[in-house]
């Protein structure tokens, strides 16, 4: 064998045992690896068991130690010390025997790991060892393929990166000329644009003139049709006449037959009710038939009146002809027609032109919509809709007003100038459709508007200046586009100001309220120290926050230290320190553990805050806070003369003063200036409409330099407001009213110079206590309302609301209502036929509205009625409050209307059963009410009678003041009762068996005066939240018109009592009080002074039972939600679902009590 065989032969076998030696450590460390995996099972096996067997060990000394304290529970009260003394030893035996097993299972856990460490370190070096020692052997083989493919791989890069380069040379070429063809296309484009516009304009322009040609001819046409039917109609005329002289004539007999008959009915009655005739039954008579031959007078005299007007209407149509240029007069033949607008007949429109106003019609994608309009001739629209005109959308508008008996119409469109050419097609369409509808009516003028091109008689439709809402193209982003955290510190007593603080943990404190922001949610931080103004003004701030993210996120409150708002506790802190990846998830911190579940809300992340000592005092920072803020004023040196902006109008930049020490005026901000507020962190630039484009950039360059200041907090921002776009946080920092209910300074100075066209005027005592000489004339001639009365043919229908529609009741639950819920009363007074045959039934449809009935069971209540209202012929709708009805509704189920407490059971259940207290009141025999009421001593009144009903006994209780309407009523209310035997009582004369029911014997309402007559009672209202006092006389009252916000005057005779509203302001109680006093020293001829009288002040949620006395009845719970309501908003919000409440506590386990 030769030397060079035998060499291959060497490395063969060295080869052979390198690879057995890999094999055999290979299967060495398998070995040794499933040796350690069933070394560590077994090992967690004996932990479980251990664990196990603590769990048990525990649960049975716990349960031994509850059973010991259960069996010395019912041992002597002797042995009670001693007991407790035993059990706090065994406690703290069994802590400290828990203490020591704990510890040396720490100890144990500690020397296990320590020895896995070091035999897993000896196994670590040792396998590194010998992976060292194969890896030097095959380092020298591999060693020149290494080298070789580190070689090519470089060539290859080099190769790849230039051909690289040459691409992206490439690509920025063909892109620079694909902008540069891009850009001459769109200048191509627009340019044709224009052309085609222009073209478009003059098109319509002659299609226009064309149209006007044909109206003219149609005119024309129509004016020789009247002229040829002139004969017919004179010939009409006179058979009309003759005709309506013959139904007169009829009439008359008629009348005086029903007047012959209705005296023979009312003998016949006398006749058969001789034996109970009495003065007050022949009064009655009378007024019956003095009432009935006033109504036949009435119609006769409205029957001339219509003749009249018809008459007058066709001499102003004869008029109107010869002005066309036709001496030959055109009989308009109409008689004994009710004067109303044309009945729309054509297209896609629904009813157009009945009342006088404005109405607008929006084309757009193949759809036209009717925008809801003002009624009664004001003019304008509602909503976010008033004179606002989308440049993509189609406009039809029509004008209608009535005057001299007639409806006169304007009609326009307005196009936009980005409107495509089918909805400046279809808005032709429709308008021709309108004119048609119209055609036969007084038509005045056809205009069409353009952008910026309006005529004056259409912009005078609208209160302000016209509106273009410009189209907006959304840019399309890719990634998260999420909000930046922005966190508020909210601080103050009297005048609590917001301020933007950095949104870190070091900023917080308890002393203070903190409201933190994001895309998902905000946060109102309530410190354990903060006062209820900061809480509030936060909440407030919070809801304005969701209203202008329009709703799209919820507002979560977080007390500090109340263990309910844990679970929003945590949300607020991951909020706070966390951020979030594409999905939305927090990004947790290395070490922190991950929850499995998605969406789950890290825990563990609260940190210690600062204390309330060291957060400042509150008045300090509001004056510190104010006085640190700068306002410039960027304005015209002098305003044009025609009053038209222009870009070149001088400008200058001034220094401004703060218009009040509480910070600006709202009355400093101009439509021609722009004004910089620097508020430390927060940097607003205001623009006015008329303000200049240069004024608006040298204000942003003038931002731009005081945010740069070194000197500035790291999270200062600089916001663009906009005139009539503020938000809440620019409103805050002013003074003064921004037109609505809230901001005001109530000073006197404030209160005469800043509100526009509001003066303060002294309170009129002579109309307060005079007010029907200073009533004025109604405008609105509403027919009066009759009482029920069996004489007159009639029918009624009452349905309850609710389930979205109206269920019809029988007419055994006529009469009983409940709180909770709304109905609908439909009520027909049959009158019979006029002489031509027509229907003269008249219609009433209450909604009556429970004090308790939901918001969406009082808005389907009032649809309803408007609803059926339309479907009936001559209907009147009345809207009844509960304590509030009007005679004539009262009058459908005398002698007592019964009002039930909550709502009506889904199947008919009988209303008094169980124990219930009905408090009955009234003063003649129409307007007796009974309220149900807490059956509680405290709710009887002397003055009234009440009805207790249990399932044994009915009880009727009539207090020395009532009288003879109410004791009827509670008889009648008591005979309706099927279980439980009757039995009436007088005041003072009780029994044991009356109070056992109501509790106890107890205070109620027993005063003197209430024993003596009626109760009777003025009701004031004072208020000045339109920023001057006012005083409004409500001539039925209850208990829902105490409003927080205002302060009321209660004349009671002897007793002036002046309540206090939870949330008047200081201006607004010190006026009631001096109108007060001026009202008892008010001395006329009329009225003598009032010396005795008393003035009684009462907080709203400390009423006296005299004062409650006044009230039918009196809701403790809605007395005692007016003393807070910041609690009250909380409540409300939490029911619409705007604010998430706080989820319960989590229960722990018992093995983890255990280990605590």
């Amino acid at each position: 064998m030769s030397s060079k065989e035998e060499k291959m032969q060497a490395e063969a076998e060295a080869k052979a045992k390198i690879k057995e030696s890999i094999a055999r450590r290979k299967e060495e460390a398998r070995l040794k690896k499933e040796q350690k995996e069933q070394e560590l099972a077994k090992q967690k096996e004996l932990e479980r068991i251990a664990a196990e067997e603590k769990e048990k060990t525990n649960s049975e000394k716990i349960k031994r130690h509850k059973e010991e304290i259960q069996r010395q529970k019912r041992e002597e009260e002797e042995k009670l010390a001693k007991q407790k003394q035993q059990e706090e030893e065994e406690r703290q035996n069994a802590e400290l025997s828990l203490k020591e097993k704990i510890k040396e299972r720490k100890q144990l856990v500690a020397e296990q790991e320590e020895q896995k460490r070091l035999e897993k370190e000896a196994q670590k070096k040792k396998e590194e060892e010998e992976r060292q020692n194969a890896i030097a052997e095959q380092k020298r083989i591999i060693e020149a393929n290494k080298e070789e493919a580190r070689a090519k791989r470089e060539a290859e890069e080099k190769e790849q990166q230039e051909k690289e380069r040459k691409e992206q040379e490439a690509r920025k070429k063909e892109l620079a000329e694909k902008k540069r063809k891009r850009k001459e296309e769109l200048e191509k484009q627009r340019e044709e644009k224009e052309r085609a516009e222009k073209e478009q304009r003059e098109k319509e322009e002659a299609i226009m003139a064309e149209k006007e040609k044909i109206r003219k001819e149609q005119q024309e046409k129509r004016r020789a049709e009247l002229l040829k039917q002139k004969q017919e109609e004179e010939e009409a005329e006179r058979k009309l006449r003759e005709e309506m002289e013959e139904k007169q004539r009829i009439f008359e007999e008629e009348q005086r037959e029903a007047m012959r008959k209705h005296n023979e009915e009312i003998k016949r009655q006398k006749e058969e009710a001789k034996d109970l005739e009495s003065e007050e039954q022949e009064r009655l008579a009378a007024e019956r038939a003095a009432e009935f031959e006033k109504e036949q007078i009435r119609r006769k005299a409205e029957m001339e009146r219509i003749i009249a007007a018809e008459e007058e209407r066709r001499k102003k149509a004869e008029e109107k002809i010869k002005a066309l240029g036709h001496k030959a007069p055109v009989i308009v033949v109409v008689f004994f027609t009710v004067l109303k607008a044309p009945v729309n007949r054509c297209g896609l429109f629904t009813v157009f032109g009945e009342e006088p106003g404005l109405e607008i019609w929006v084309l757009g994608d193949h759809q036209i919509s009717k925008i809801a309009k003002k009624k009664h001739g004001l003019r304008g629209l509602i909503g976010e809709s008033h004179g606002s005109f989308h440049v993509e959308r189609a406009y039809i508008i029509l004008h209608t007003s009535f005057s001299s008996g007639f409806y006169h119409y304007r009609l326009h469109t307005w196009v936009g100038p980005e409107c495509s050419e089918e909805m400046k097609k279809q808005a032709e369409e429709r308008l021709s459709e309108l004119e048609a509808g119209l055609v036969m009516d007084d038509l005045e003028t056809i205009t069409r508007e353009f952008k910026g091109e309006e005529r004056e008689e259409f912009r005078a439709y609208f209160d302000k200046p016209i509106e273009y809402v410009e189209s907006v193209t959304l840019k399309t982003t890719t990634g998260p586009n999420y909000l930046d955290k922005t966190m508020y510190q909210i601080k103050g007593r009297n005048n609590v100001h917001c301020k933007r603080v950095d949104a870190r943990p070091e900023n917080l404190n308890s002393g203070d309220v903190f409201v933190l922001e994001d895309s998902f949610g905000i946060y109102q931080f309530n410190g354990r120290k903060s006062n209820k103004m900061e809480r509030g003004k936060a909440l407030d701030f919070g809801v304005q926050l969701r209203i202008e993210r329009n709703a799209r996120v919820r507002v979560h409150i977080i007390d500090e230290g109340n263990p309910q708002c844990e679970h929003e506790n945590n949300k607020f802190w991951a909020a706070l320190r966390l951020d979030r990846d594409a999905k939305g998830e927090f990004i947790l911190p290395e070490g922190h553990e991950q929850s499995g579940a998605v969406g789950a809300t890290p825990t563990g992340l609260e940190l210690p805050i600062t204390p309330p000592e060291e957060s400042g005092d509150d008045i300090e920072f509001e004056n510190n806070y104010v006085a640190s803020w700068k306002m410039y004023e960027i304005r015209p040196i002098a305003l044009p003369e025609d009053g038209i902006p222009s870009e070149d109008i001088e400008i200058e930049l001034v220094p401004a003063e703060m218009g009040s020490t509480k910070g600006p005026l709202v009355s400093q901000l101009s439509d021609w200036n722009v004004v910089i507020l620097d508020c430390d962190t927060e940097i607003f630039v205001w623009y006015g409409n008329f303000s200049s484009e240069k004024a608006r950039k040298l204000a942003r360059g003038k931002a731009k330099e005081l945010a740069d200041e070194e000197t500035r907090d790291p999270c200062t921002v600089v916001t663009k407001v906009r005139q009539q776009t503020e938000t809440y946080m620019f409103k805050e920092k002013f003074v003064g009213s921004w037109g609505e209910y809230a901001d005001f300074d109530f000073t006197e100075e404030h209160i005469r110079g800043n509100i526009a066209n509001l003066q303060q005027e002294d309170v009129n005592i002579d109309c307060m206590y005079f007010p029907e000489k200073y009533a004025n004339a109604s405008e609105d001639r509403i027919l009066p309302i009759p009482n029920f009365d069996k004489a007159i043919e009639s029918s009624r229908e009452i349905y309850l609301v609710g389930e979205h529609d109206k269920i019809e009741l029988p007419e055994s639950e006529h009469g009983i209502f409940y709180s909770g819920n709304c109905y609908l009363m439909m009520y027909e007074l049959k009158f019979g036929v006029d002489h031509a045959g027509n229907d003269k039934s008249r219609h009433i449809v209450y909604f009556w509205q429970g004090w308790h009935a939901s918001r969406e069971d009082k808005g389907l209540s009032a649809l309803l009625a408007g609803d059926v209202a339309k479907r009936l012929r001559f209907s009147q709708v009345v809207r009844v409050i509960q304590n509030k009805e009007p005679d004539h509704f009262l009058s459908h189920f005398a002698p007592a209307m019964i009002v039930c407490l909550g709502k009506r059971p889904s199947t008919v259940v009988d209303p008094f059963i169980g124990k219930r207290l009905y408090h009955i009141r009234g003063t003649n025999e129409v307007n007796v009410n009974a309220c149900e009421t807490v059956p509680l001593a405290r709710n009887l009144n002397t003055n009234d009678s009440f009805v207790l009903v249990n399932s044994q006994k009915v009880f009727i209780w009539n207090g020395l003041g009532s009288n003879g309407y109410e004791k009827l009523a509670s008889e009648s209310l008591a005979s309706k009762i099927k279980d439980g035997e009757v039995y009436e009582v007088e005041e003072g004369d009780e029994g044991e068996a009356f109070w056992e029911i109501l509790g106890s014997k107890g205070e109620y309402v027993d005063h003197k005066k209430f024993r003596e007559g009626d109760i009777s009672a003025v009701f004031f209202e004072c208020t000045n939240t339109i920023g001057v006092f006012k005083v409004y006389r409500l001539e039925e009252f209850a208990q829902q018109d105490l409003l927080s916000r205002n302060c009321v005057l209660i004349d009671g005779g002897d007793t002036i009592f002046v309540w206090v509203g939870s949330d008047a302001n200081e201006k607004c109680k010190e006026m009631t009080l001096d109108t007060a006093q001026k009202y008892i020293d008010y001395v006329s001829d009329e009225h003598p002074k009032r010396p005795e009288c008393k003035i009684v002040t009462v907080l709203a949620g400390s009423e006296s039972l005299e004062f409650q006395a006044y009230f039918h009845t009196w809701d403790i719970k809605s007395a005692a939600d007016s003393r807070d309501t910041y609690q009250t908003k909380i409540n409300q919000m939490r029911a619409s679902h705007t604010l998430l409440s706080p989820l319960p506590t989590r229960r722990k386990s018992k093995l983890a009590s255990s280990t605590k």
